[in-house]
């Protein structure tokens, strides 16, 4: 059937745009929603004379049913959470978004990305981007990956180079303080493009 050239044009069009509606709505991909009624995979870290932490995971959610409860007993030199089972990060990745909720004392500080091999490998590179957070309500947070830097070595301070389908893991860095922090994750997700 013979639709006519204007015809085929608007049809041509209307595909394009389709199409290009259809990518700029892509769909994050969960890092952890904890709706699994776990905090599997996430671990605290801290240096040796500092007091002990934990993580739970609590009802206390904006978002499903469930959130991680962080709760650092404050440090002398660093301390924080880490999380390995991030799923490699998708094509289009372009941040890093998450819901926060200070409860008590100093929120995080920082979100790092270390590329790794294997999951449970050692960091080869780490990406770092500082956080602003205040207040004491529910809040998202937006990392974009452009905006985050080497942490270390000869390159800090560049611009990160990351990769998609690439293994990386997760790190939320706790105030340098002596004060005990209390804060409340939910809804980590890679956004795409």
């Amino acid at each position: 059937i013979y639709m006519g050239d204007r015809t085929m044009k608007k049809l041509f069009l209307t595909a394009i745009l389709s199409g290009s509606v259809l990518r700029l709505a892509a769909a994050p991909v969960v890092i952890d929603d904890f709706e699994k009624g776990k905090s599997d995979g996430w671990t605290v870290y801290k240096d040796a004379k500092s007091p002990a932490a934990q993580l739970a995971v609590t009802d206390d959610a904006i978002s499903g049913d469930g959130a991680l409860k962080v709760m650092l007993g404050g440090c002398t030199r660093y301390q924080g959470i880490q999380f390995f089972k991030v799923p490699v990060m998708p094509e289009k990745a372009v941040a890093v978004s998450f819901l926060v909720k200070p409860v008590s004392g100093p929120p995080p500080t920082a979100l790092a990305l270390s590329e790794r091999k294997e999951r449970y490998g050692r960091d080869l590179a780490t990406a770092v981007a500082n956080l602003k957070i205040s207040g004491d309500d529910w809040q998202k947070i937006t990392v974009p990956l452009a905006s985050m830097k080497y942490g270390s070595g000869p390159e800090r301070g560049k611009a990160f180079p990351f990769k998609p389908g690439a293994v990386y893991s997760l790190r939320f860095y706790g105030a340098v303080s002596e004060r005990p922090s209390v804060f409340l994750l939910d809804d980590i997700v890679w956004e795409t493009e």
